[in-house]
């Protein structure tokens, strides 16, 4: 079965007492600690996963768990360090604290403001202690409604959700990985089906025209885009003969780049 390795990145956040070093003691290593320890800054725990994907593959996550500390002047101090580049968020607040929730989305829009488009997951913390509820389901829908963002009761304490919070998130975060990569395949793919029949072609180049009926099925502004990425890094030579018409020629350096992902090519496919 083939196996894939990915790292991630997962910050937990929310207000202080909301149980987050907690839930990640329980999913980490299985342990509750009723003893409210404040957090010093930032932990970081690294745990490493197994998540199928599809019929035949295994993807192998080495995720660092970023556990922020809940005051709301050290959240300004840290986003940038802290959020930067981050695949996953877990937003948590307190069942018995309504504060906690109207908080979450202050911690989001930071989060997310430096992270850009990772997935939200918001775990509603502590629920071995719902007879004290503050909120209930309409109003953590209302805080998840902008984020479209899932939400779960979880328990530190009984372990009741944690694991599938978790994996929830990493599932997510493979998905998204998975499907960037297929895309960045797609774009390379064209991108060397461009070069190599610019390079049959020679000084002479193909004319819009004969280009778009080479690749019939491609859409213009995939076409143009690969055509503009190629000419960014030399490979070819857009002339304009008007505001729509070109022709394309390849470059001695798209000629070289041309014969190496060949060789590239037939070297993966011999092993």
């Amino acid at each position: 079965m083939p196996t894939h390795k990915l790292k991630a990145k997962v910050a937990l956040v929310g207000d202080h007492g909301v149980g987050k070093t907690s839930l990640i003691r329980r999913f980490v290593q299985d342990e509750f600690d009723d003893r409210y320890i404040q957090t010093l800054g930032t932990k970081v725990t690294k745990v490493q996963l197994t998540i199928p994907h599809g019929v035949d593959t295994d993807i192998e996550v080495d995720m660092s768990i970023f556990d922020i500390i809940g005051q709301r002047g050290f959240r300004d101090m840290v986003k940038e360090t802290f959020f930067h580049d981050i695949q996953g968020l877990l937003a948590v607040c307190d069942l018995t604290t309504r504060t906690s929730l109207d908080d979450l989305q202050d911690w989001i829009a930071t989060a997310l403001e430096i992270g850009g488009d990772a997935p939200v997951y918001i775990l509603v913390n502590k629920n071995d202690l719902k007879d004290k509820a503050q909120f209930g389901d309409e109003a953590v829908s209302k805080v998840a409604k902008p984020w479209s963002a899932p939400y779960v009761y979880t328990s530190a304490k009984t372990g009741e959700n944690v694991d599938d919070a978790f994996n929830a998130l990493a599932i997510e975060i493979v998905n998204n990985a998975m499907r960037t990569l297929r895309a960045k395949s797609a774009i390379v793919d064209l991108e060397d089906r461009v070069l190599q029949a610019l390079a049959l072609r020679g000084f002479m180049g193909l004319a819009k025209k004969d280009l778009f009926e080479r690749f019939r099925g491609i859409s213009y502004d995939d076409l143009k885009a690969a055509l503009e990425r190629l000419e960014r890094q030399l490979l070819v030579q857009i002339q304009w003969k008007g505001p729509a018409d070109f022709t394309v020629i390849i470059t001695p350096k798209g000629v070289t780049a041309t014969h190496d992902r060949q060789n590239e090519t037939s070297a993966l496919s011999s092993v």
